[in-house]
């Protein structure tokens, strides 16, 4: 059996693009490290300004767009979410430029808690997109 020219001109091109894709470079920072930076520049945070390079753009923008008071707001949510420890990733969800971590963790309270976060790929770094928490009630 014999493959004409452009047959194999399309398979070579497909393999190509193929590799190429599969070769994009991912952030040399694991996304539960960044975390952990964020964690530790929000316990010190007075301001957003130093969480914001933690954040995606479109959540820094929408954090800067808002009125200052709800900008405080922000600020105490991000300082009480950070109070999380013993952090452990359950399990890990990658879908084009997103990742997901399922977590546990002890929040600040003492109680075990399930977490996700989620982090897109901007710029060859992890930022964060949100982060929800609950307490996991499956453990004492």
């Amino acid at each position: 059996m014999r493959l004409s020219a452009q047959y194999v001109s399309t398979l070579a091109l497909a393999l190509f693009a193929s590799a190429i894709l599969s070769a994009q470079a991912q952030p040399a920072k694991k996304a539960i490290d960044v975390y952990r930076e964020y964690q530790a520049a929000v316990k010190t945070a007075k301001t957003l300004t130093p969480i914001l390079p933690f954040l995606t753009k479109e959540y820094q923008t929408n954090l800067q767009g808002a009125p200052k008071d709800m900008q405080d707001r922000m600020l105490k949510r991000f300082t009480e979410d950070a109070g999380w420890r013993d952090i452990v990733v359950t399990k890990e969800t990658t879908k084009g430029d997103i990742f997901e971590l399922k977590t546990t963790a002890t929040g600040p309270d003492g109680k075990p808690m399930l977490g996700t976060i989620a982090f897109k790929n901007e710029g060859n770094a992890w930022k964060i997109e949100g982060q929800g928490w609950v307490q996991d009630y499956g453990k004492k």
